[in-house]
This record gives structure tokens, C-alpha cells and sequence, in this order.
């Protein structure tokens, strides 16, 4: 997996959907789904930044962990995740 070529990837989608965004702006729908689409791309960002973080070795295991159960809850806490039960 080439993490620079995925990170690339993924900025290059968010660059094209935030573009696509003011171009759909006065249809709700569409915009909903954009900033939907939005929201995914740039929690895929923070993941694959926080996991190219841990193999350069800038981030400990326990400390990736700690982020992860961070962000988790933030999501949560916004309605982008559901609780676990």
C-alpha cells in the first residue's frame, strides 16, 4: 500500500468534491450529499494521516490508540458515529 499515493488520492477527491459543492449549491440534495461526501473524505484524511504518523514513529501504538478513541468520540458526539452497544 503506497500511503503517499493513497493520501494524494484522497486530496485530490476532496479538492473535486468541495469544487463539485459550489456547483450544487442551491439544490439541497445534492449539496447534503456532497457534504456527506465531504465529511468522509476528510475523516479517511485524519485516519490516514494519524496512521502514516504511527509507522514514521512519531506516534506510539497507545498514543494512536488514544487519538482513534478520540476521534471516535468526537464523531460520535456530532452524529457522524453511532454509539456501540
Amino acid at each position: 500500500m503506497d500511503r503517499p499515493s493513497i493520501c494524494n488520492d484522497v486530496d485530490q477527491e476532496l479538492d473535486d468534491a468541495l469544487a463539485t459543492l459550489w456547483l450544487v449549491r442551491e439544490n439541497d440534495q445534492l449539496a447534503g450529499r456532497m457534504f456527506e461526501q465531504i465529511t468522509d473524505l476528510l475523516l479517511e484524511r485524519i485516519l490516514l494521516e494519524l496512521r502514516s504518523e504511527l509507522v514514521a514513529g512519531h506516534l506510539t501504538a497507545t498514543t494512536f490508540a488514544n487519538e482513534l478513541a478520540r476521534l471516535a468520540e468526537q464523531c460520535r458526539d456530532v452524529g457522524l458515529l453511532t454509539a456501540e452497544r
